[in-house]
């Protein structure tokens, strides 16, 4: 990114620490300790999950419906707990909860992601065993 911007790493790295302070972005931390955990994020995302809509045309933003729902996820169950990313799954908790977010067809593979892992299923409006309704997480803010 610094490259195609023509700036350094370092610019980039304060910019995106000023965004996340000023609330436009949220940024998923690695599993990790020490400084290079603190300075690049596994995942930058918007914030606000309704900023697509004023960054994106009308096109990008039904492209872009796997980033706008784990935006959603992360705003709305980091307001209660600190998530993290996960190499198996898309989120986990500090405790090892594994979270899969994804549409109606996301189908859990326990050979892949671990049989402790819950799938927060968008576009449904009843959840059945570990798969868990997407706009419930919204209750949790």
């Amino acid at each position: 990114m610094a490259s195609n911007l023509g700036t350094s790493k370092e610019f980039i790295y304060s910019y995106i620490e000023y965004l996340n302070a000023a609330g436009v972005f949220s940024l998923l931390p690695r599993d990790r300790k020490g400084l290079r955990a603190v300075r690049k994020p596994a995942k930058v995302y918007l914030e606000n999950p309704n900023l697509f809509g004023a960054v994106l045309s009308k096109a990008e933003v039904s492209a872009q419906a796997g980033a706008i729902r784990e935006s959603f996820f992360l705003n709305q169950v980091g307001a209660t707990c600190r998530l993290l990313a996960d190499p198996q799954a898309d989120f986990a908790t500090e405790s090892g909860q594994r979270f899969e977010v994804g549409g109606r067809s996301k189908r859990n593979r326990p050979s892949r992601r671990g049989p402790d892992t819950w799938i927060a299923v968008d576009d449904t409006d009843v959840g059945s065993g570990r798969r868990i309704p997407l706009w419930l997480f919204g209750f949790l803010y």
